[in-house]
């Protein structure tokens, strides 16, 4: 208990004192300002500013998370080739598991400051048809819904290096816009870049339309199933490979 606590330490010490901090507050900075101010004048109704803001974060999401997996698999390559991980005096386990709750954690802080912030200007600007308790749950969904996405991610870069990475997460963003339109009725809840585009959609009839939400209630409800289930099987896998985990030997790059 005592390596774990002090791996996720350590863990926290090298994201916090690093370009990767930086990315989690610039971003979500840029994404409020540019889209508060374009909301001050648009003519969008409050319900389309609300799903065109989280549809523009979520498919974002994809490649903002291979961006900050992969600046921290850079630093640790960097850091004697992985000398942190295969020579910590606790099992690569733990020490994986450490540096993905450190990511994870600084990507949580950026998805509520990003949703939950833009819904503090939103209520400024007057928009306050809905309470700003619906931005905090939001901003929490976010997040859930791209926690598979984030293990996966985090596999791929530790695995194969930097280039393919930012391709898959690049990937991942243009399958998020591609996956909420109907072409991907049917089979969109075994893609994990469809979870955020479709459940978020989803959840938002739900709050802002209920006769709409009506007729996709069961797909909602489907696709929430099958992303816990395969989110489950993701987390076993990430114990397995980072127990096999060998530093450069799976490297493309």
């Amino acid at each position: 208990m005592n390596n774990f606590t002090h791996c996720i330490q350590s863990s926290f010490y090298k994201v916090l004192h690093s370009r990767i901090l930086w990315l989690h507050i610039i971003v979500p900075v840029l994404g409020i300002s540019v889209f508060g101010g374009y909301f001050s004048y648009s003519p969008w109704g409050e319900n389309d500013k609300i799903f065109g803001f989280i549809q523009a974060v979520i498919v974002a999401f994809p490649l903002m998370i291979a961006i900050a997996v992969s600046m921290l698999d850079e630093q640790e390559a960097n850091a004697g080739n992985y000398h942190g991980i295969l020579a910590a005096p606790y099992s690569k386990i733990i020490s994986h598991i450490g540096n993905f709750i450190a990511i994870s954690v600084l990507g949580l802080c950026a998805s509520i400051f990003t949703v939950f912030g833009f819904g503090i200007i939103f209520h400024l600007m007057g928009y306050t048809a809905y309470p700003i308790t619906l931005f905090l749950k939001l901003s929490l969904l976010v997040f859930a819904l791209n926690f598979g996405v984030y293990i996966i991610q985090y596999m791929i870069s530790f695995a194969f290096g930097k280039g393919i990475s930012l391709g898959f997460g690049i990937m991942g963003t243009l399958l998020s816009c591609l996956l909420y339109y109907g072409l991907a009725d049917g089979f969109w809840q075994y893609i994990p870049f469809g979870w955020g585009i479709r459940i978020s959609a989803y959840y938002l009839f739900k709050v802002t339309n209920p006769q709409a939400f009506n007729t996709v209630m069961l797909d909602y409800r489907a696709g929430s199933l099958t992303m816990i289930i395969m989110t489950v099987v993701f987390m076993v896998c990430f114990v397995i490979w980072s127990k096999n985990w060998q530093g450069q030997r799976y490297k493309s790059e």
